[in-house]
């Protein structure tokens, strides 16, 4: 469903004459992926590059940090540990991050990508200078 669901909103968009398309995806996405968080995040990027919008922006932030209506354990746990171990080099580029600064970076995006970019990928690293 969480594949369907958004998949749908992205054709609303293109049928409603959207030329930027925007989508949240995950670090590690991957449609081959044998994790089914990262293989359905995978799949959904592969069905909304192939509406082939004008221009589309794939954002593959980490962990989201940020108030949920529901207890996720995994996620509490991870929330918590990760801000630890990625301060390894290696591993900083999977630093949680907040959904307000995914937020702010979508904005500056949409305003500021150029139309020469008809695909782009924003990955956490590189999209937040984290490093």
């Amino acid at each position: 469903m969480d594949v369907e669901y958004q998949y749908r909103a992205a054709k609303l968009a293109l049928s409603g004459g959207v030329n930027q398309y925007l989508l949240v995806s995950s670090s590690g996405a991957n449609p081959d992926s044998n994790g089914s968080y990262l293989k359905m995040k995978g799949e959904l990027e592969a069905k909304v590059i192939a509406l082939n919008f004008p221009q589309t922006s794939i954002i593959q932030p980490s962990l989201l940090l940020g108030e949920r209506a529901d207890f996720r354990l995994g996620e509490k746990l991870a929330s918590t540990l990760l801000p630890v171990i990625c301060k390894l080099p290696a591993l900083s580029k999977y630093r949680p991050i907040t959904g307000e600064q995914v937020a702010s970076k979508m904005c500056h995006i949409a305003l500021h990508q150029t139309a020469h970019n008809k695909l782009q990928y924003y990955r956490l690293d590189e999209l937040f200078n984290l490093n």
